[in-house]
């Protein structure tokens, strides 16, 4: 194989993994999470997978201000952000599922961990937290 027929596949190669990930973080922000509630844990289905156990943990709604200081591994376009983050006054790193940042969200602490979750509208938070309360019970 001739040095000029590298050189294509190789550009060839790079545009379409370079398309592709393209493609896989629009797709990625643009679908919500998928929530499920399994034996005391509430599993995040997303790019950034985890798992939150529930058994001793505080959780509440609240809508104080989220401050941002440091991305370590998610994504965020518009009012989306995913992954996990530092913020500000908070000394470890945080779990951030947010669809609506600068809104109403789920906040999650057990030791810690603190994870940070809403949704594309409010009825659907406050749903998803309705239901967190009543692992709790």
């Amino acid at each position: 194989m001739g040095k000029k027929a590298t050189i294509v596949i190789g550009s060839v190669l790079i545009a379409l993994i370079t398309i592709g990930l393209f493609v896989w973080l629009a797709v990625d922000l643009t679908l919500p999470p998928r929530f499920e509630i399994n034996n005391s844990k509430l599993i995040v289905k997303d790019s950034y997978r985890t798992e939150i156990d529930l058994t001793n943990a505080q959780i509440s709604l609240s809508s104080d201000k989220l401050v941002l200081t440091k991305r370590i591994a998610g994504t965020a376009v518009g009012s989306k952000r995913k992954g996990r983050y530092t913020i500000k006054d908070i000394e470890t790193e945080v779990y951030l599922s947010i669809m609506r940042f600068g809104e109403e969200y789920i906040f999650i602490k057990n030791g810690d961990k603190r994870y940070y979750i809403n949704l594309s509208t409010s009825e659907e938070t406050l749903e998803l937290f309705n239901k967190l309360l009543e692992v709790k019970e």
